[in-house]
């Protein structure tokens, strides 16, 4: 690699953003890292009264609780809390990225926190930022992963009903990625689940292979 590189990668959960970051990172041989892990040290750091959207509705924080919070939400609450969250996020992710761009010589960041519009906005003229969307339209892939290993915790701990509303909101947060994508004018790509995936997003980034 000739050149700094910061591979930003954005999309819904079970879109393969951890997958696809593991396989970017080996192959240009760069550190990477999740959002949750950014997002979790500022929980650490804030307070829920300074940032509620950071933390979500309350009362929610356990797999038992998810039953109620998808009867109280409808799959288009649902994303918004979930973009509420990333734009929160945000914060800290843009801090990380501004700091690690002067420390190091790239890195890749995947999540559901980076959102298309808050990287078009920061980040879309910025030299070696090169960002990434993934989309999955295969509600039958989606269902089964979510059925393996769910959202919230170990997917044995919750119904069926659960299951069926992760799917909702799951498959309308990857349609709203696609949308915002192209409308801010930013790469993505639809997820195949094949080995020539990684060739194909090393095209879409221009990156040689």
């Amino acid at each position: 690699m000739n050149s700094k590189m910061i591979i930003l990668i954005g999309g819904a959960p079970t879109t393969g953003k951890s997958t696809m970051a593991k396989l970017l990172a080996n192959h240009l041989n760069l550190p990477w890292i999740s959002t949750d892990q950014i997002r979790d040290t500022m929980k650490a750091t804030v307070t829920r009264q300074n940032y509620q959207k950071l933390f979500g509705p309350e009362g929610f924080d356990t797999p038992e609780s998810s039953i109620d919070f998808y009867k109280k939400y409808s799959r288009e609450e649902v994303v918004q809390i979930m973009m509420d969250e990333a734009e929160a996020s945000w914060v800290a992710i843009k801090k990380f990225i501004e700091e690690k761009n002067r420390l190091t010589e790239g890195f890749i960041i995947e999540g559901v926190h980076i959102l298309p519009y808050l990287v078009a906005r920061d980040f879309k003229l910025a030299k070696g930022v090169k960002p990434l969307f993934l989309v999955d339209k295969d509600a039958d892939r989606i269902q089964a992963v979510i059925a393996t290993r769910g959202l919230w915790s170990k997917t044995e701990k919750y119904p069926d009903e659960v299951k069926e509303k992760e799917l909702e909101w799951v498959t309308l947060f990857s349609q709203k990625m696609k949308t915002d994508a192209i409308e801010h004018q930013l790469p993505w790509v639809e997820m195949k689940k094949e080995s020539d995936d990684l060739q194909s997003i090393l095209s879409l980034l221009g990156i040689e292979s």
